[in-house]
């Protein structure tokens, strides 16, 4: 991500912590090149999704993310190829970089 990513180191390991919070007991439900959507435990309170996509619109807008807060859905991906990199190190970070 960082070859990438506008944010300063502390503020990409909050953000990466957050990352790693939201995927914590997440569910995979799609897993492509260029687009991801995990269902977020439920222990996991929405107010932190909001920040991570917030944060994350802020320094890569490149990504295109999505929330569903009835069905717990966040859905990350891209348009081309050049960010797949980005992508696959959110998944990791998100613990969904399995098939």
């Amino acid at each position: 991500m960082e070859p990438y990513c506008s944010l300063s180191e502390g503020e990409l390991r909050e953000q990466l912590t957050r990352y790693a919070n939201a995927g914590r007991r997440a569910e995979v439900l799609e897993h492509t090149q260029r687009r991801r959507v995990i269902r977020v435990g439920s222990e996991v309170p929405e107010s932190l999704i909001l920040r991570l996509i917030e944060v994350e619109r802020g320094c890569c807008p490149f990504f295109e993310m999505g929330w569903d807060g009835a069905s717990r859905r966040l859905a990350i991906e891209v348009k081309d190829s050049d960010h797949e990199p980005a992508l696959a190190a959110i998944a990791s970070a998100l613990g969904a970089d399995t098939d």
